[in-house]
């Protein structure tokens, strides 16, 4: 024994004591004492470790929840990304929202057709809106709406950059709203809107002439309007700009046929 130190005696089962024995020998003990002392020990150290590896397995799996939502948030995204595109450019149409001109008054775009109905393309539902921008599609809860704006190019829109906006024109509407601005002989922004169609030419006559987008050239002979870069006109518009004019030029000689002019002229 130790000198300095209590003990006390305990009574075990003779085939415990056996096995203490055995363990002190086999692990080069001096006394049952130490044996005892070595077994306590290592059960602090499993309860230690047992209550390390609940921790971990605790952090494992909070990692492991936040790592599954995370995927279930980005195959949520995709699925309404993919949703978005489809409502967009082939499904059905929700109502847009309204434009706002120079003179304050506002424009409504059409609603269009209800669940059920015949799906249609991305440039067919333009032919309907004539006009849609980013803005609209953000208020109207789409997913990525640039992917959309860029669809409507490569379907052939007109794509005009605004700054604080980025829009996308039917094509057909831009030619017919270009023919018009054509005409104008004076910058008198006042004067010309009386002469456009409809709210929403106007509405993009404003749009052009704030960001200084559309001005009147004078030192062409005759001084001409034009559009700088920022409005993007692809090959598919001047394609059906073309075709548009000369369908004009196929009218009966009793018809008068505007005066022939070049679509691709157009910018500074």
């Amino acid at each position: 024994m130790v000198s300095g130190l209590s003990y006390k005696k305990i009574s075990v089962r003779r085939d415990v004591y056996e096995k203490l024995v055995e363990l002190k020998e086999k692990q080069g003990f001096t006394s049952i004492n130490d044996v005892i002392s070595y077994l306590l020990a290592v059960g602090d150290i499993h309860a230690t470790v047992s209550s390390m590896l609940e921790k971990y397995n605790a952090t494992l799996s909070s990692m492991l929840e936040k790592h599954l939502a995370t995927v279930g948030s980005m195959v949520s995204e995709a699925h309404a990304t993919q949703s978005s595109m489809v409502d967009y450019g082939y499904a059905t149409q929700s109502s847009m929202t309204a434009h706002s001109h120079a003179t304050g008054s506002s424009m409504k775009t059409e609603q269009y057709a209800t669940k059920g109905s015949k799906k249609r393309r991305v440039d067919e539902v333009l032919k309907d809106q004539k006009i849609t921008c980013i803005s609209e599609l953000r208020k109207a809860g789409k997913t990525y709406p640039e992917r959309i704006i860029e669809k409507a190019r490569e379907a052939g829109a007109v794509k005009i950059d605004l700054g604080h906006d980025v829009c996308v024109v039917d094509p057909g509407f831009w030619w017919e709203f270009w023919k018009i601005v054509k005409g104008f002989k004076t910058p008198n922004d006042g004067e010309n809107l009386k002469e456009l169609k409809n709210e929403k030419m106007k509405w993009l006559y404003s749009e052009l002439r704030k960001e200084g987008i559309l001005v009147l050239d004078s030192s062409r002979k005759p001084p001409t309007w034009v559009v700088d870069k920022r409005v993007e006109i692809p090959e598919k518009a001047f394609e059906i700009g073309r075709t548009s004019q000369e369908e004009e030029e196929s009218v009966g000689e009793d018809e008068t046929v505007d005066e022939e002019y070049d679509y691709e002229d157009i910018y500074k």
